[in-house]
């Protein structure tokens, strides 16, 4: 099992890091540079949906406690159920 063994924690300072592998395989990877970018731009929309959507949940919980709501139910609810599966 990968990390179980004593010596798994390992601190690799950068400077020790040798970048030349890293080089040899930036031509490789620039052959597909538009599926890179779509890549990252799904990473950091993840990363803002996760840290995100915890809020909008909140103000659609804090809206269905207030007295004065118009908005359906079914909406909030929906949003909830979908979360709910989603994680």
């Amino acid at each position: 099992m990968r990390g179980s063994g004593r010596g798994s924690q390992h601190s690799i300072d950068l400077d020790q890091v040798n970048w030349n592998s890293l080089k040899e395989l930036v031509p490789y990877l620039l052959a597909y540079k538009g599926r890179l970018i779509f890549a990252l731009l799904c990473l950091i929309g993840a990363k803002v949906a996760s840290v995100g959507l915890p809020f909008i949940l909140k103000r659609v919980v804090d809206q269905l406690n207030s007295p004065t709501t118009d908005m359906l139910v079914v909406v909030p609810v929906a949003l909830l159920l979908a979360y709910g599966l989603v994680r």
